[in-house]
């Protein structure tokens, strides 16, 4: 028998939910939230104090010029993520070094901002050469931007050609589209 006194297991052992290695169950966070409940305030220290970690690793990574590290404190600074205030002129820097290192990812989200005027100013060439760059690394969505950037400047030949090379990659919006 399971969480009766006795039987050797704490008792709670045998209800549902998270549970401590002792076998107690652990409290709902969302219902100690709401009731002034101290381990609530201990998790969120917790978790401020591994995202204070994270954020030393990843910057010790970048100081040792690991490329992807750069592009993680760049998506970080992108979108103000980790406690950080979002600097987007910092995440391009971060995102430039990651691309010239070879990071498609790094490559799309410059593509990206560039292609949408996001938090920069829009520069359709640049856009174009960030997603031609990750498309060759195997970039699926980058492939499919390309095949879009080249139908908004009229080349539907090559749209084509793109949209229908991220749709052989699994691309589900080259399907729709």
């Amino acid at each position: 028998m399971r969480g009766v006194r006795g039987s050797g297991e704490p008792a709670g052992a045998d209800e549902e939910g998270p549970h401590e290695a002792g076998g107690r169950r652990l409290p709902d966070l969302p219902v100690a939230a709401t009731t002034g409940c101290k381990a609530v305030d201990v998790q969120a220290v917790l978790y401020e104090e591994k995202v204070e970690q994270g954020l030393v690793m990843i910057r010790k990574r970048v100081a040792a010029g690991d490329p992807m590290a750069m592009w993680s404190l760049g998506t970080k600074y992108d979108f103000g993520q980790c406690g950080l205030v979002k600097d987007v002129t910092r995440a391009i820097e971060l995102y430039e070094r990651a691309a010239e290192l070879g990071v498609n990812e790094a490559h799309y989200n410059l593509g990206f901002m560039y292609a949408n005027g996001e938090d920069v100013e829009e520069d359709v060439a640049k856009a174009f050469h960030h997603y031609e760059a990750a498309a060759m690394c195997g970039h699926v969505k980058a492939r499919y931007n390309l095949g879009y950037t080249e139908f908004e400047a009229g080349n539907y030949d090559l749209a084509l050609q793109h949209v229908m090379i991220s749709a052989k990659l699994g691309d589900d919006r080259s399907l729709s589209n």
